[in-house]
């Protein structure tokens, strides 16, 4: 699954890729995680999620010199057959996922 998942995004099988899930809001603290990644030029960031806080992650990404390598993917298909895979099928094709959130104690994308 993970190859299938990382070929329908062209990212590298070889590649290191954090991932996030979440509705991108500042609670959610996805600018911690885009920061993070910008400070590793080999990790790639798939971030998957909508929300008011989009156009100035773009911005930051870009700012910090790190747009290319990451991938503002919007709201999961979780029915699959959609551009964006659902949340399992996007974990299988992640490294490491991080959640960021200060505010969630038991926040599901963790659990799935």
């Amino acid at each position: 699954r993970r190859a299938e998942v990382r070929g329908a995004l062209e990212i590298p099988e070889d590649a290191f890729v954090v991932g996030g899930v979440g509705r991108l809001v500042p609670g959610k603290r996805f600018d911690v995680l885009i920061r993070a990644v910008a400070a590793l030029p080999e990790a790639r960031l798939l971030l998957a999620g909508d929300g008011p806080e989009a156009g100035a992650l773009r911005a930051l990404a870009l700012r910090l010199g790190a747009v290319d390598r990451i991938r503002f993917l919007g709201e999961c298909d979780e029915d699959g057959d959609g551009p964006v895979p659902g949340v399992p099928a996007l974990l299988s094709a992640l490294d490491v996922f991080v959640s960021t959130s200060r505010e969630e104690s038991f926040g599901l994308a963790a659990v799935e």
